[in-house]
Order: C-alpha cells, then sequence, then structure tokens
C-alpha cells in the first residue's frame, strides 16, 4: 500500500522510541548471555519508552540507545510492527509485518525525506525536553500525521539487545 511504503523511510524518525516488552523473565548470566565484549560496560545507556498514533494507528514501543555509538528503536502494536538500529553512518530498518528490510545511509535519508540529519542531530533530537513535540512536527512536515508522547527516561547500568550480532563462541 502506498501509505504503508510511504511510512517505512520515515518509521524511526516519526517513532523515535521503541522496542517491545517482554513478559519473560530475561536470562542475565552465563556464559550465552554475556554482552558482547567490545561493548564497555561503562557505557551510558538511555530508554525511553513511549506511545503514538501515526496516520491514525495507536502504536508502543521503546528506544534504547547507548550513548554516542547506536541507537535501537522497535515499534508494536499487539506484535512487532518494525525495528530500527541507527549508527553514527547508517539506519537499519527492518518489518516483517510490512514485509520490508532495507540499510540506507544519511545520504540516502535525505534524498528520501529531504532531512538533513545526522546521528548525533538524531541523538540530540531524541534526549531534548520537547523531543516528543518535535519528533512530530518532523514527521507532519514529511506528511505524516502523528502524534507521540515520550515517557520517562530511565538510565539502567547495562542492556541486552534481542537483535544484536550475537557473539562468537
Amino acid at each position: 500500500m502506498k501509505v504503508k511504503a510511504r511510512l517505512f523511510p520515515v518509521l524511526l524518525l516519526a517513532l523515535m522510541a521503541a522496542a517491545c516488552h517482554s513478559t519473560k523473565p530475561v536470562p542475565t548470566t552465563g556464559p550465552d548471555h554475556q554482552p558482547p565484549a567490545d561493548l564497555p560496560r561503562h557505557r551510558e545507556y538511555t530508554v525511553i519508552p513511549f506511545s503514538a498514533v501515526v496516520e491514525g494507528y495507536s502504536v508502543n514501543g521503546q528506544l534504547r540507545m547507548a550513548a554516542d555509538s547506536v541507537m535501537w528503536v522497535s515499534v508494536s502494536k499487539f506484535i512487532e510492527v518494525g525495528r530500527g538500529m541507527v549508527t553514527p553512518d547508517s539506519l537499519f530498518l527492518h518489518s516483517a509485518m510490512l514485509g520490508r528490510e532495507e540499510a540506507i545511509d544519511y545520504a540516502d535519508l535525505r534524498r528520501r525525506t529531504g532531512l538533513n540529519l545526522d546521528f548525533g542531530q538524531l541523538q540530540h533530537l531524541v534526549l531534548q525536553p520537547d523531543a516528543g513535540q518535535r519528533i512530530q512536527a518532523l514527521a507532519n512536515g514529511l506528511g505524516v500525521e502523528a502524534t507521540v508522547q515520550l515517557g520517562t527516561p530511565r538510565h539502567p547500568d547495562q542492556l541486552t539487545f534481542p537483535y544484536t550480532k550475537p557473539a562468537e563462541r
């Protein structure tokens, strides 16, 4: 559908907050559940839950961020609708529901949306007190009707991400 195809490239921008909440306990000990060795344990993490209404569809999610290196976003509506990973050089988007998976760089993002953004600007955007309104304005500027409510940021000591590359054994 035209609306779904138009939403996919701006999914990350319009809903800058994500990762589904699970009721299953997450194992945090043992050799199979250690974070990758290249992630410093002192890294500052931020988790921001959100809810949004995009083109009339209500969704929830969570943004997980490792300061100055990567942001993960997941959007759900009963089941996961899409997820994204933002790094300093690329955006990786995946939506099983829409049947799309894409990796784009910031130059391609500029070509598709007209937005001149980089990783630092995106990270700064989501950490602002009025981030929900700024994200909503970005989406509306792209012709996507959106209302975004961000929750209170938390700062856990360490995060594990179920959709990062597993550590080599």
